[in-house]
């Protein structure tokens, strides 16, 4: 059953005329995206079609290239690896040989600036992703992605500052309200967040919740 997954969307990846990314980290004085996968299944999607499209939080731009690999090694060592199996620089587009012929860049706000102005949200944007908080939250242990927002695209404490953020607010105060404020992930966060403190603050911010 793999070996037929494999080769049906390797076709689809060959038959591609645009791939779209993430970046884990952007360079601003090269140009560079930085993109740590395991399974080899974005070098394809990013190199096989003519056309990349990355699209990069405003949050994960860096001053230089040292910045963003630093970024990269944390994010990798927190997650639980001592190396990740691929890390992908992109640069630009290809003139000849292997890769893409053009490449976008789409910065998103959603936002990021907003919170960046905010005393306490702003903290929020120092989150690499490693996933290190949620290794060690009691919540998310039990009840998984299924904290964070019905709809958000992130989960667990950091989830819910994220999905205040970047979605709905009035989600998630009500997904605030599970949170122990043990302060667990604080502990194990590379960039010492105090998620506890950004969600008492959205409690309070927070609009009424209901009881069922």
């Amino acid at each position: 059953m793999v070996s037929l997954v494999r080769k049906f969307l390797r076709r689809k990846y060959f038959e591609a005329d645009i791939g779209m990314s993430g970046a884990n980290a952007f360079a601003a004085d090269e140009g560079c995206g930085f993109i740590i996968e395991n399974e080899s299944n974005v070098r394809l999607s990013i190199s096989l079609p003519r056309k990349h499209i990355m699209l990069v939080g405003m949050e994960k731009v860096l001053p230089t290239m040292l910045d963003a690999w630093r970024a990269v090694e944390v994010i990798t060592r927190y997650n639980g690896y001592k190396v990740s199996s691929y890390v992908n620089i992109v640069r630009g587009p290809q003139k000849d040989g292997f890769g893409p012929r053009e490449l976008h860049v789409i910065f998103l706000d959603n936002g990021r600036v907003e919170s960046s102005r905010d005393p306490v949200l702003k903290e929020a944007l120092l989150c690499l992703r490693c996933g290190a908080c949620q290794y060690l939250c009691p919540v998310f242990w039990i009840v998984g992605g299924y904290w964070g927002g019905l709809k958000s695209v992130y989960s667990g404490g950091i989830g819910v500052i994220w999905e205040y953020i970047t979605g709905s607010k009035e989600e998630a105060t009500k997904h605030s309200f599970a949170c122990l404020l043990c302060g667990r992930c604080k502990e194990a966060c590379p960039m010492r967040i105090d998620q506890q403190k950004i969600l008492r603050e959205i409690r309070r911010r927070g609009y009424s919740v209901k009881a069922p």
